[in-house]
């Protein structure tokens, strides 16, 4: 039995993370973080989930912002599909803070509930790729509110096999059925059409913000600013006005960014009622990199980012390199 289990996990570590492209993407933003990070002139990572990596171009976005400021830009795009606030803060820990890989500004797009508490949490790659044993007292006491979940999560960083079970199983079967992943993503859009004509929010009650509150809390101590990006989407229902989401950022020196009612954008510019195509990609890297500008101020040699004053000496009188998108 116990060799099985080294077997399985061994095969896991050793093939399955290979085969995964998500998995292989977690395992690259060390690396890219230290590039990011590493370099001359400002440096923009953008964090968030599916809307960050179908919503924007980094080498658009680093095009427009340098050109609009005329300093050289590197951005970045470190995303997780389906993740949320949890996972967003813990990726911007590990990564930049704790890896001393400086960034200028975090923008984070988001929709729907993503910043609110009680957002589901992938276990297995919190554990196996976002976070480290020093942030076990952190994720057990605030991000996890169940004997089950804390169980899950401390098993998913022990056994890299038992984090990835459901990815390895719904690998397997799509081996096996090659045509179930036409009738996934055919059900997953019946699922979301009927969200769009009949669903109601999933919140109950009165919202809290609490991991929030802590991210904003991290990154006024470490000197970064985070922009938060409403991003447009073909959700009519979509209409939180975002006030305790303000009254949280703000106040901070954080920025608020609704870019929800875009006219240059529209049902040509999506693939579903989230998620954009190239056409809405770019203009929306375009409207982002106007809206990162306005956080950047220079005099000489000199700029400031934000309204916490940070400051930093970049060469002036060069365009940003095109950046990387994940």
């Amino acid at each position: 039995m116990v060799v099985a289990l080294l077997g399985v996990e061994l095969l896991t570590r050793l093939v399955f993370y290979g085969m995964s492209k998500d998995f292989r993407a977690y395992s690259s933003y060390p690396g890219r973080a230290a590039a990011l990070g590493g370099g001359n002139g400002l440096a923009v990572a953008v964090i968030g989930n599916s809307v960050a990596h179908e919503g924007v171009d980094a080498g658009i976005l680093a095009d427009s912002l340098g050109h609009l400021r005329n300093v050289p830009i590197r951005a970045d795009i470190l995303s997780a599909d389906h993740s949320y606030v949890n996972a967003w803060h813990y990726m911007i820990k590990r990564f930049f803070w704790d890896a001393g890989n400086d960034v200028d500004i975090v923008v984070i797009p988001f929709w729907r509930d993503n910043l609110y508490d009680g957002n589901d949490i992938d276990l297995g790659r919190l554990a196996q790729f976002f976070t480290t044993l020093a942030d076990w007292p952190e994720v057990l006491t605030t991000d996890l509110s169940t004997t089950s979940a804390r169980l899950g999560f401390i098993a998913s960083d022990v056994s890299a096999g038992f984090a990835a079970r459901e990815r390895m199983q719904q690998f397997v079967f799509l081996r096996l059925f090659p045509p179930y992943r036409e009738f996934a993503t055919l059900e997953q859009q019946v699922s979301v059409e009927h969200l769009r004509l009949f669903g109601k929010p999933r919140r109950t009650g009165r919202p809290t913000l609490r991991v929030l509150e802590r991210l904003v809390a991290a990154a006024r101590q470490h000197g970064t600013q985070l922009c938060f990006v409403a991003v447009p989407t073909l959700h009519p229902e979509w209409n939180d006005p975002y006030a305790e989401v303000r009254a949280v950022v703000e106040p901070a020196g954080m920025t608020y960014v609704d870019l929800r009612e875009m006219r240059t954008v529209d049902a040509s510019s999506f693939v579903d009622l989230v998620h954009m195509n190239a056409a809405g990609r770019a203009v929306l890297s375009h409207e982002l990199a106007q809206a990162v500008a306005r956080l950047v101020r220079c005099e000489g040699t000199v700029c400031r980012v934000g309204s916490m004053g940070a400051r930093l000496e970049v060469p002036r009188g060069a365009a940003g390199a095109p950046g990387r998108a994940s």
